[in-house]
């Protein structure tokens, strides 16, 4: 980690801490790293989102990989789909070539200005935003109007893709955890 290699030290430390809950703090901080310090934190100042919550997206997303690619297309290290940077270029007024999706800096600001358009679509809500982030915020509507939702409880249990539910429980853990080693206490 030291020698700035923090996806190898998180791929090392992860299953460590998860096998060892009680494992040392330098443990869990190896396995939530804060990469990208600087950018993370004038991208989350810019657009008002807290710096953990894009380091949760980021570790869920990419594991910080800068060169993460899915099968899906999504790139870079908070896993931007190619529709959503052009939309978020369109936004800003600029045009961001597709290879800007593997810049660190460009990224992490597509992902926290993306958070933060979630964030507000869905009223601060943290669960909706994080199930949108992976699903998509028109999947999350469809999902909220189904007639089978009633409350909080069923919205989790008919969340339509499995992928999506499994990643709203990570990525929560995640901030939570980010939380609890460099934040407010959960």
């Amino acid at each position: 980690a030291e020698r700035g290699d923090v996806v190898e030290a998180q791929a090392i430390a992860a299953p460590y801490t998860l096998a060892n809950p009680r494992a040392p703090e330098a443990f869990w901080e190896l396995s939530y790293p804060r990469p990208y310090s600087t950018t993370v934190t004038l991208a989350a100042e810019e657009f008002e989102v807290d710096p953990l919550l894009v380091w949760a997206v980021m570790r869920e997303e990419s594991r910080y990989d800068p060169e993460a690619r899915s099968w899906v297309g999504a790139r870079g290290l908070m896993q931007v789909m190619p529709p959503t940077q052009q939309w978020i270029a369109e936004e800003w007024g600029e045009s961001l070539p597709p290879g800007e999706a593997f810049v660190p800096e460009t990224n992490i600001r597509m992902g926290a200005w993306f958070l933060r358009f979630l964030l507000d679509y869905f009223e601060d809500d943290l669960e909706l935003s994080i199930a949108a982030y992976n699903g998509g915020a028109g999947s999350v509507d469809a999902w909220l109007d189904d007639p089978r939702v009633e409350d909080r409880d069923d919205f989790l249990r008919w969340i339509e893709y499995g992928e999506t539910r499994e990643y709203l429980s990570r990525g929560s853990l995640s901030y939570e955890i980010y939380r609890a080693l460099y934040g407010e206490e959960p």
